[in-house]
């Protein structure tokens, strides 16, 4: 439990905000609000990013082949081919950024769509009978409501929306690749990169959990350090009247202490996750020439010539590096999973606590109305209600200001 103000928080447990079953579980319920129905607005623009996305990574990959080819055109001095390959390069360029806008302009859309239905879903439940006053003044079980409603659902579907088609076309994609690799590489290249793969997803599994954690503490102390600013503009005059100013400057102080302390915690642990992070992708870089570099040195390709090698080596390094992308890429996308996991328990939380004061509501009205019907059933039913009799009546009532002869009002 945490006081705050002279009221008694639940603070949650150390595995409140922990990526894993738990977390999936509640993610799913989300999904049902940010996914309605198979002919939402949402499911067909998740379609239609899924699509562009596909596209996308065709487009990549003839760009991708573009420089071998230039190598070959180079070594073997074919000015004739050259300038219709420049043609060919500069046409996939501009179908590459058409995609790339369009999809950023899709997946900026989808947002927009999920925080509508999403928001919507919560005020459903928020503003039933007075649950939004129960959940504020009286249980007080969650912390900042507001914020959840706000910031951390926007948060939510804004980085939901940038990381689900990645996560969707990320396995196609490098399975695609990696038959590419074997091709050329046999073995190598493949189980070199599923290694490496292997191991960063090891040490960002067990890094995420407690980045998602303090995500989520910290998204609860900037709610209290932005209620407390906000308590005091409110009450700005009966402050001022009481001259509390160093009481607040006091508490002020005190939650953004709290905030700051909650913060360098996270950007230790998000230091660790960067360092294991960027090390995937620097590794990952150099992995192709060392895979390709084997049968180079083995003699394997000793009977082509150097344009044809030339080219075997940029496209195999397409290859390979584009298949560590592949594999580094979902390990970047870790660092966006944390804010995910972290605003879905919020969310979450605050669903299963408005649910839950609704079934206490409902019960309660429930056990009320049967007290009632058995009252009126002890006295013989609606029919045999007893009916009081006034205890004053009024006639001719004329009535008008003391020690003045106007008359307001007359003859009630």
């Amino acid at each position: 439990m945490e006081r705050i103000d002279g009221v008694q928080w639940v603070r949650p447990s150390s595995n409140e905000a922990s990526f894993g079953l738990k977390f999936f579980k509640r993610f799913w319920k989300l999904c049902k609000h940010l996914f309605p129905s198979w002919n939402s607005p949402s499911f067909w623009l998740t379609l239609f990013l899924l699509l562009l996305s596909l596209l996308e990574q065709v487009v990549i990959y003839y760009i991708g082949l573009v420089p071998s080819k230039f190598y070959k055109i180079f070594t073997d001095k074919d000015e004739a081919d050259f300038a219709s390959h420049v043609i060919y390069a500069i046409c996939l360029i501009l179908a590459e950024v058409f995609l790339l806008s369009t999809k950023s302009y899709v997946a900026s859309y989808l947002y927009i769509t999920w925080r509508r239905s999403l928001c919507t879903a919560i005020h459903d439940q928020y503003f039933v009978g007075i649950l939004y006053y129960r959940l504020n003044v009286v249980d007080k079980t969650i912390d900042n409501p507001d914020q959840r409603i706000t910031q951390d659902v926007d948060l939510l579907c804004q980085t939901f929306s940038q990381i689900l088609a990645p996560v969707i076309i990320m396995p196609f994609t490098t399975c695609y690749y990696l038959y590419n690799c074997w091709m050329i590489t046999s073995y190598l290249g493949p189980v070199s990169s599923i290694v490496l793969f292997t191991i960063f997803t090891i040490f960002n599994k067990l890094l995420m959990s407690p980045v998602a954690k303090y995500v989520y503490l910290q998204e609860k102390m900037e709610g209290n350090f932005r209620f407390k600013h906000m308590h005091l503009r409110v009450n700005a005059e009966s402050a001022a009247f009481y001259q509390a100013e160093d009481v607040e400057k006091f508490k002020v102080n005190q939650r953004l202490e709290k905030l700051l302390s909650t913060q360098s915690r996270l950007i230790i642990w998000e230091f660790a996750l960067n360092c294991c992070k960027n090390l995937a992708d620097y590794l990952g870089s150099i992995l192709s020439y060392i895979v390709i570099a084997i049968p180079i040195f083995s003699g394997k390709y000793d009977n082509m010539s150097p344009g044809d090698l030339t080219s075997l080596i940029s496209q195999n390094g397409f290859y390979s590096i584009y298949l560590v992308n592949c594999f580094t890429s979902l390990i970047d996308l870790s660092v966006q999973t944390t804010d995910v996991v972290a605003t879905g328990h919020r969310i979450c939380q605050l669903l299963e606590e408005l649910e839950r004061l609704e079934n206490e509501n409902s019960d309660d009205y429930s056990n009320s109305s049967s007290q009632t019907q058995g009252s009126m059933n002890i006295q013989g039913g609606f029919n045999a209600i007893e009916t009081y009799d006034p205890a004053i009546e009024v006639q001719n009532l004329t009535y008008g200001q003391p020690m003045s002869c106007t008359i307001l009002c007359k003859n009630l």
